[in-house]
């Protein structure tokens, strides 16, 4: 390597006066605050095996609500990729690209998700179209169609994680630490086949949702709303047992 003269900074230690204010803001010691289910959150039971809590935002009147179903891909394989088909679904009268803009134009939004024990739904919105967008998220949830091309391109995915498992170093790293730390019931182990999801159809696959909404569940809402708005909202546009 050639010799060379290094350049030194003239002000490599000079703070800019922007720095200099905020080093001396004032920093305020938060204690961390424990959440209690007894005083923080409203408690109602929907149904025989369904639970509403309910908490206030502070911050601005935009509400999540969840609806978490205790039945997951440890119990049925297929709602994996039963998911990934209701996330890109619409219903017996809407695409779901005319879904979307339905929700967008109430400034909200669907997912669901699942998990080895539970199948979510979340619901983001504005606390003012709270009950038309509850209505919507209804109509989706009783007259969901499966939308076929979402379907294909759900089977090719399927089909290419598969692939990668025994080409991808990386993935077979991932596999290997599965089934360390897990064994037998490593989810690697448990998760459908290329050849099984192939033979679903969309149909099936709903049946396979149809299934969990008869499951064990419990709603969390977070907004600004009264209680009885909230709850009358859950026992009439979801789905519990």
């Amino acid at each position: 390597q050639p010799g060379y003269t290094p350049v030194v900074a003239k002000n490599r230690n000079a703070e800019s006066d922007y720095a200099q204010r905020l080093a001396q803001m004032p920093v305020d010691q938060r204690q961390p605050r424990i959440v209690d289910f007894n005083t923080d959150a409203h408690t109602v039971t929907l149904a025989p095996q369904a639970t509403l809590y309910t908490v206030k935002n502070p911050v601005n009147r935009l509400f999540q609500l969840t609806v978490c179903y205790n039945r997951g891909e440890k119990a049925d394989p297929r709602l994996g990729p039963a998911c990934e088909l209701l996330n890109a679904s619409g219903t017996d009268s809407l695409s779901r690209q005319q879904l979307g803009a339905a929700l967008q134009q109430l400034g909200a939004d669907i997912s669901f998700e699942t998990s080895d024990d539970a199948l979510t739904i979340t619901v983001n919105g504005e606390d003012e179209q709270f009950e038309p967008t509850m209505q919507l998220v209804a109509h989706f949830l009783s007259r969901v169609s499966p939308n076929d091309k979402a379907l294909a391109n759900m089977k090719d995915a399927v089909k290419a994680a598969e692939k990668a498992l025994t080409e991808e170093n990386t993935e077979v790293l991932k596999a290997l630490l599965a089934k360390v730390g897990k064994g037998g019931d490593s989810p690697y182990l448990r998760r459908m086949t290329y050849k099984e999801v192939k033979k679903l159809s969309g149909d099936e696959l709903i049946a396979a949702f149809r299934g969990v909404q008869a499951s064990n569940c419990y709603v969390t809402y977070s907004g600004t709303l009264a209680d009885d708005i909230v709850e009358r909202a859950a026992k009439g546009h979801i789905a519990v047992a």
